[in-house]
């Protein structure tokens, strides 16, 4: 794969230099699933709709969530775990939904992505942030 992608890039007038972008991944532990729970909820500030009224009415109304991530603002969010994508003209994300563990992704206006996810087998939130800089930027 990475010779097929340095192959592509040549052939692009590229080099590494410009094709490469770092990938932060970790994780926390939580200590149980409430607190997991009652994390994503606060990501989403969750009005307490009842699940059928939800499914029903799903507008921005019903869940707020956050305009900036520290001095980022946030472009649109994808949330699998309710089906709700803002970058989509019905709010509906293309990607399927997983109703049984959470995960929200924020794109940012300055093309970064952060996703927070739920694990399925260990008590675990795991998160990954994409960061997007101007070729050559060596800023963190």
């Amino acid at each position: 794969m990475y010779a097929e992608m340095a192959a592509w890039l040549q052939a692009q007038g590229k080099t590494f230099r410009y094709g490469f972008h770092l990938v932060r991944s970790s994780y926390w532990f939580t200590p149980s699933p409430a607190v997991t729970k009652e994390l994503f909820g606060s990501l989403r500030k969750d009005l307490k709709v009842p699940s059928v009224l939800a499914e029903l009415l799903l507008t921005e109304q019903l869940f707020q969530f956050p305009e900036k991530i520290g001095s980022q603002q946030v472009k649109s969010v994808r949330d699998l775990t309710i089906g709700y994508d803002n970058s989509m003209p019905d709010n509906k994300p293309v990607l399927p939904l997983s109703t049984t563990s959470e995960m929200i992704t924020f794109n940012l206006a300055s093309g970064s992505v952060a996703t927070l996810r739920a694990s399925g087998t260990e008590p675990k939130i795991k998160y990954y942030i994409e960061l997007k800089t101007a070729p050559g930027k060596k800023e963190r």
